[in-house]
């Protein structure tokens, strides 16, 4: 089983945890009012629909940039990408959010090689949190993951959400986020359980 918290409220949870044997870590907790400020343009970012045929792409580009997070680029691409294989059923399953608007999807396509940068938002009620912002690491550095980051966040806007959550990696994923508007407002705790044996 694994927990995640705002750090700040319960701050002994950490300690807690550590001692039942859980791998604790915490991650900056950022924060952004949609009615605060005018959203900024993200003209190569696009909203996917339930049926896109990019959606598959988007979930492989998050599955190349988690495998190698940061913001540093590197060797992984469009190649990386193409050799991803997708979990049977979860394109399915995201488009089934899409259509129900549980969710929003957002990708960057380059014209010649596809979709490089994704992200989703999980809005409810008034407040949405960003997640899975992900960037080919031979594609970072070029401000995609920023664009991403804008274009879900219109959709939020447009949805009638007037606050945005997300927890980044670490600092230097989090002064993306700071670029785009976003202010950090704590820590996100994220415990797993040590493997044993």
């Amino acid at each position: 089983m694994s927990f995640e918290w705002v750090h700040e409220l319960v701050p002994s949870f950490a300690d807690t945890l550590a001692s039942a044997g859980y791998a604790v870590t915490l991650h900056p907790l950022l924060a952004l009012e949609l009615t605060a400020r005018r959203l900024p343009a993200a003209p190569d970012a696009v909203l996917l629909d339930a049926g896109s045929p990019l959606l598959h792409d988007a979930v492989a580009v998050a599955e190349v940039g988690f495998a190698v997070p940061g913001t540093a680029t590197g060797e992984e691409g469009v190649a990386s990408r193409d050799t991803v294989e997708v979990r049977p059923g979860i394109v399915e399953h995201l488009g089934g959010r899409i259509a129900d608007g549980s969710a929003g999807f957002v990708a960057v396509a380059d014209a010649v090689d596809g979709v490089v940068a994704s992200g989703s938002h999980v809005p409810i009620d008034v407040v949405t949190e960003v997640m899975g912002v992900a960037t080919l690491p031979a594609y970072r550095r070029r401000g995609l993951a920023a664009q991403v980051v804008s274009r879900l966040l219109v959709d939020a806007a447009d949805r009638g959400c007037t606050l945005a959550l997300l927890s980044a990696a670490d600092d230097d994923v989090a002064r993306v986020y700071e670029r785009v508007g976003f202010t950090r407002v704590g820590h996100a705790g994220a415990a797993e359980p040590v493997p044993t044996g």
